[in-house]
């Protein structure tokens, strides 16, 4: 199976957390992470560039979706509304384990393992 490309925009835990999710999924090949600083440890993949080079990361490492594993709901919506200028798509990361009776979910929402989602329900973007 040829699977999409996939960065994840956040090195910290929060980051770490989502990477697992993502590879337990085993649907997307995730390529690296993207952060202020490129000086993190016990990463299992590298930091790959900063922030404010998205556009020369897309052309190296050919991928076309992102993740924000950004905490902070301010950050996270200044780094999307920078970076969706892109030809990039926010899937959302949805951890197997969770009940969704709901169909409106954004994109670029993260889920973690246990949550249960009911009818009417809305969650936007990011």
């Amino acid at each position: 199976m040829n699977k999409e490309k996939i960065v994840i925009i956040g090195a910290g835990g929060f980051g770490l957390e989502v990477y697992n999710i993502l590879k337990e999924m085993n649907y997307y090949d995730c390529v690296g992470f993207i952060d202020y600083n490129k000086q993190h440890k016990k990463l299992p993949l590298p930091v790959i560039g900063l922030e404010n080079e998205i556009d020369k990361l897309m052309e190296a490492y050919k991928f076309s979706n992102c993740t924000i594993a950004i905490g902070d709901i301010n950050k996270r919506r200044i780094i999307s509304n920078c970076i969706k200028i892109f030809s990039i798509n926010f899937p959302s990361i949805l951890h197997s384990s969770i009940k969704c009776f709901s169909k409106d979910i954004g994109n670029g929402v993260i889920i973690y393992p246990g949550v249960v989602i009911m009818n009417d329900c809305k969650i936007g973007n990011h």
